[in-house]
């Protein structure tokens, strides 16, 4: 707890070395490993968020939010076959989460399997009309229409994708 307190307050340093206290008494403590790499996912430090999403999905196996997390750090850290494996691990535990959907799209997109990742995409707009995550699936439907030479699809997504961040502001 006396951790959280630190994170909450901004105080990384000092909770990160309360969590790796709890860890140490308690090693198979759930949800510190989850913890700390969403602290280091804040500060841009892939790496070490990578390593603490890992031991958490490794510890709780049945954690679609851990295998997400992982499969997003992957993805960031340009290893794609990596990331759609663990990308689909999180929607075979919790099905249908936008937010997997929308980074498995991209994973697949950018894996070059365009037919994939616009069915993803689609199935983010099924769930999400007028979220920020409809705006980012919209944007991604356009990304993958202008390279398919389908501008006037492209067109529409992208100002649809402008319409939402519009409303947003």
């Amino acid at each position: 707890m006396m951790g959280e307190a630190l994170a909450a307050a901004g105080n990384r340093e000092a909770a990160g070395k309360r969590f790796r206290s709890a860890l140490a008494l308690r090693p198979d403590l759930r949800g510190v490993h989850y913890v700390l790499g969403e602290m280091f996912l804040e500060s841009g430090d892939y790496e070490n968020a990578e390593r603490e999403f890992r031991a958490e999905a490794q510890m709780v196996p049945g954690s679609a939010a851990a295998a997400y997390q992982l499969g997003f750090v992957l993805l960031n850290r340009g290893r794609v076959r990596d990331a759609i494996a663990e990308l689909q691990r999180s929607n075979t535990l919790q099905p249908d989460m936008p937010e997997t959907l929308l980074e498995l799209g991209k994973a697949m997109a950018t894996a070059g399997e365009v037919a994939d990742a616009e069915k993803l995409f689609r199935r983010v707009l099924e769930n999400e009309q007028t979220s920020r995550l409809a705006g980012t699936a919209h944007f991604q439907l356009a990304q993958i229409y202008r390279k398919l030479g389908r501008s006037a699809d492209a067109d529409r997504e992208m100002a649809l994708s402008q319409q939402l961040r519009g409303k947003r502001k």
